[in-house]
């Protein structure tokens, strides 16, 4: 019978979906507004909403929804054309709560509240509200309660919600949808194959004294899934108006720590008189590990506040309490235990935040202090106290070492590691009493923090000012520059007169000028021969200019870089300007000669070619193989030219040069080139 209802659900509001947009308008402006109400009967208030009759059923139009009033459906869907939310709480009227017919929420929907008796389908979104029908879920699931069956379909996500509660039975169906997050009775309610994160069991153990525990509405444990997007709370119920001992947090039989330093957010306790429960609230957070327990503390630990871990009455004051081999009363702690034993204050298995120990303490005889900070008065066998303490025990008066502050200083604040303590009054001295171990550190009314190590062997005396050594001063880095050397010529940088020789700061451009009366007679200057190969092509380095400058940040810091003039025939006509553009020839005339005829020239240009070539590759003396090295080192890219299907590749290296303006238009294979042709190509091509 449920299979044939929901299969007549999804039928119906397909129909829904399906009727014409115009007709559904039309019936809408037929009546009222047609806002949204329920009714005292649990049902849609449909007083003046226009309806029609569909296939035999009466469907209501209102505005951003529809319901089917057959008796044998009673569907309600909500289908508005922009997000809207609804709170069915609110629109009840009369002293109705719950919602009984059938639901269906539409893509655009999102409920945040009610309490719905029948099925629900939803293609939305589920903020909260109680369910307790039948609920299949395409959307999004991010709270709410429900108590029955929920089927998680492909499109669906549940990332939050609790359930099932303590007496129903229920399951949650995973039919290919994402489990990120929620409550569940236990980890056997989830079934289906599809991706579910991982969670654990929580369980809350029954104190004594105690009647019952429940978490979240289950009898004493839930399995949960953690979501830090829409966080699960967490909801332990103690019944019985006793004092709530203080609570200790086991993670796979073998972490322990306070449940208030477990869950940090949101934890609460509340006393609830008209019940006589304690209600212990916080926000689930995740655990490395499958099953975290709850129990009431027993062994000894120092809360942050430098009392033992609170045990809670009905008024929220702090109560007596004993746990193993301790107790806590008239706000003194108490520590006896049956066999010896000895407590060690600054262990974090006791204290893990390591902050002083801020009521009076009672050593028995079986008990001994092994280190720790103590705010308050301690008493017991003098031999078994080992520590710092703000006032010196009783029969500890001649061997304690004490520790005081000069020029009218006080101390404000102490610890050893961890949090540090402030003192409610500030104290003019401490007293070290047996071997305690470790770094004090102890903050003055000055605001300066003295490292004291432990134990002491004599008194000590913190001044309140003294001086810190200054640090000492860094040397000043070395400053980043090369050398230069201009042969023919000279140098200058900023406001500097001109240098053949000298240092240049890396960041500085300096401007290198022609000696026009170093040139040989009968000679005329050709260009610089620069032996700095990071100067090769650089576009600010005019070789054969008479001045040219070299730029900052373009030599590295401790080179020597030799600039010299070249000089040829006048009478070798100059058949090479501007061929270069402004790239720098390495120049080596031979023997440091500084007179280049025209040989020297001509190895000036072939120096050149051999830097800035492949590797390997000869220098070309015709067009042809010019054409060959230039369309190579392009990646042999195919020429626009309609060529021959076996065209040879020098043919197809001249087309394509002569189609790049590489070439003369009219260049044929075997034209012989000069260097400076070459030269002029080749920095062409390479842009």
């Amino acid at each position: 019978m449920k299979k044939r209802l929901l299969s007549l659900l999804v039928a119906i509001s397909m129909v829904l979906t399906f009727l014409p947009v115009s007709a559904l308008t039309a019936a809408a402006e037929e009546g009222s507004s047609g806002e949204l109400k329920i009714g005292q009967d649990c049902y849609p208030v449909l007083d003046h909403i226009p309806h029609q009759t569909v296939n035999g059923h009466d469907i209501y139009t209102g505005d951003g929804w529809t319901y089917d009033a057959d008796e044998n459906c009673k569907i309600l869907t909500l289908c508005p054309n922009a997000p809207t939310s609804y709170d069915f709480f609110a629109i009840h009227t009369g002293h109705s709560i719950t919602t009984d017919c059938n639901l269906v929420i539409g893509e655009n929907a999102t409920v945040t509240d009610g309490n719905f008796i029948a099925s629900v389908t939803n293609n939305g979104t589920v903020k909260g509200g109680i369910f307790k029908g039948a609920v299949t879920n395409h959307g999004t699931i991010i709270g709410g309660r429900f108590f029955t069956s929920v089927t998680n379909e492909l499109d669906g996500i549940i990332e939050n919600g609790q359930f099932g509660d303590w007496a129903s039975s229920y399951t949650v169906t995973n039919n290919g949808g994402r489990i990120n997050g929620g409550t569940f009775k236990d980890k056997s309610s989830i079934s289906g194959t599809s991706p579910v994160a991982s969670g654990y069991t929580l369980t809350a153990e029954t104190p004594s004294d105690f009647i019952d525990v429940s978490v979240n509405g289950y009898r004493n444990s839930c399995y949960i899934i953690p979501n830090q997007t829409y966080p699960a709370s967490v909801r332990i119920v103690y019944v019985f108006d006793h004092t709530l001992p203080p609570l200790d947090v086991t993670i796979d039989s073998v972490q322990h720590m306070l449940l208030s330093d477990w869950c940090v957010s949101n934890f609460k306790i509340e006393f609830e008189d008209i019940r006589g429960v304690y209600e212990v609230t916080f926000t689930a957070p995740p655990a490395n590990g499958s099953t975290v327990t709850i129990s009431p503390l027993t062994r000894l630990v120092i809360d942050k506040d430098g009392y033992p871990a609170v045990a809670q009455d009905r008024d929220g004051s702090r109560a007596n309490y004993t746990g193993d081999g301790w107790k806590f009363e008239n706000n003194s702690l108490i520590l006896e235990p049956t066999a010896e034993k000895s407590y060690d204050f600054n262990s974090t298995d006791l204290n893990p935040h390591r902050v002083a120990v801020n009521c009076p303490v009672a050593v028995g005889e079986n008990a001994s202090i092994a280190n720790g900070i103590f705010l308050k008065e301690v008493a017991g066998n003098a031999s078994a106290l080992n520590g710092v303490f703000l006032n010196v025990p009783t029969g500890c008066e001649n061997s304690a070492k004490k520790i005081t502050v000069s020029d009218n200083g006080t101390i404000t604040a102490l610890k050893t590691s961890g949090d540090t303590t402030t003192l409610d009054s500030a104290a003019k001295e401490l007293y070290v009493v047996g071997q305690p171990t470790g770094t004090l550190y102890v903050t003055l009314s000055s605001g300066k923090v003295r490292e004291v190590q432990l134990p002491l062997t004599a008194d000590l005396e913190l001044q309140l000012n003294d001086p810190k050594p200054e640090p000492e001063p860094k040397p000043e880095p070395e400053p980043k520059t090369y050398t230069l050397k201009v042969v023919g010529g000279s140098f200058t940088t900023g406001e500097r007169d001109a240098l053949t020789s000298g240092t240049v700061p890396v960041d500085a451009e300096a401007k290198v000028t022609l000696n026009p009366d170093a040139v040989p007679e009968g000679m005329v200057f050709d260009q610089w021969a620069i032996s700095e190969e990071s100067l090769l092509g650089n576009p600010n380095v005019a070789y054969n200019a008479e001045s040219f400058t070299i730029p900052a940040n373009a030599v590295e810091n401790g080179k020597t870089v030799t600039v010299e003039a070249q000089y040829r025939e006048a009478s070798i006509e100059d058949d090479g300007p501007g061929i270069l553009g402004t790239a720098a020839i390495i120049g080596t005339a031979g023997a440091g000669a500084a007179v280049l005829g025209y040989t020297g020239y001509m190895i000036g240009t072939e120096l050149y070619l051999n830097t800035v070539l492949p590797a390997g590759a000869a220098i070309p003396n015709n067009a042809g193989e010019l054409a060959l090295l230039l369309w190579e080192a392009a990646g042999t890219p195919t020429p626009a030219a309609l060529l021959p299907a076996d065209a040879a590749p020098v043919q197809q290296a001249l087309a394509w040069a002569i189609e790049n303006l590489l070439l003369a238009p009219d260049a044929s294979a075997e034209d012989s080139v000069s260097r400076w042709e070459v030269i002029r190509s080749w920095n062409q091509m390479k842009g």
